[in-house]
């Protein structure tokens, strides 16, 4: 039963994360030169439970910048 509440725990913890990413993409939506943040999640590993394998959760791997490549070299240029 432990294990389940584990799991649980992690996606709540993980989405805990996104959904704060997301108020921070909104609050700043008008800021000149804010660069919307992305949320990337990574699975854990797998439980042997008999012939069965069970997922163990997941975590938040990175918080990233989206941006322009093309642009961010234009502006190192200039």
């Amino acid at each position: 039963m432990a294990d389940i509440l584990n799991i649980a725990l992690s996606g709540l913890n993980a989405f805990k994360t996104a959904i704060t990413t997301v108020g921070h993409n909104i609050t700043n939506v008008n800021t000149p030169g804010y660069n919307r943040q992305n949320v990337n999640f990574h699975t854990r590993g797998t439980i042997a439970m008999g012939s069965f394998a069970v997922g163990s959760g997941f975590n938040v791997a990175s918080v990233t910048r989206d941006k322009d490549e093309f642009i961010s070299q234009q502006l190192l240029k200039s």
